[in-house]
């Protein structure tokens, strides 16, 4: 075990509780293996116990080096991080105006058939006349094409309310 612990401190490990047997690297991340390639073993084989300025310096420049290469990193990151976010702002900009027309395409078709259901009402209304005027005695038939004609007016009503809401908003 010692000799264990004595490698995780050669790769610049640090323990992390006093109780604990846990160590972390920065550059040792789940899902994260790039990072990997940044944890280097220590240059100076031996570490020695005597702490002089030339090793304190050393390792300033090693530790400095080790935050640059983070930084290099965490720049990369974000670089992506905005990249993949301006395309799926254009995602989401794109699929907004998808919608959007096919809702105008959608309300065009109901209001073509709204008007060609008026139509084919109008035109078997002209061509049943004699007839609508006999069966008007008949209160049951006269309920029935009155209810025909009613609805279709709903549709048409309905196909045109967005464009009445957009017009006034």
């Amino acid at each position: 075990m010692s000799s264990f612990i004595y490698q995780l401190n050669n790769y610049k490990f640090k323990k992390i509780g006093l109780q604990t047997w846990e160590y972390e690297n920065y550059w040792f991340q789940a899902e994260k293996k790039h990072l990997l390639t940044n944890i280097k073993r220590r240059r100076n084989k031996s570490l020695k116990k005597d702490f002089n300025q030339e090793t304190y310096y050393y390792w300033v420049e090693e530790e400095l080096r080790s935050q640059r290469d983070l930084n290099d990193t965490l720049k990369l990151e974000i670089k992506k991080l905005k990249e993949r976010q301006d395309d799926m702002t254009n995602g989401i900009a794109s699929l907004k105006e998808y919608l959007e027309n096919s809702e105008a395409e959608s309300r065009k078709l109901l209001c073509f058939l709204a008007k060609k259901v008026k139509q084919v009402a109008i035109k078997h209304g002209m061509k049943c006349g004699a007839e609508d005027k006999i069966e008007s005695s008949s209160k049951s038939s006269g309920k029935t094409k009155m209810d025909d004609f009613s609805s279709i007016k709903q549709v048409h009503v309905i196909a045109l309310k967005p464009e009445i809401e957009r017009g006034s908003g």
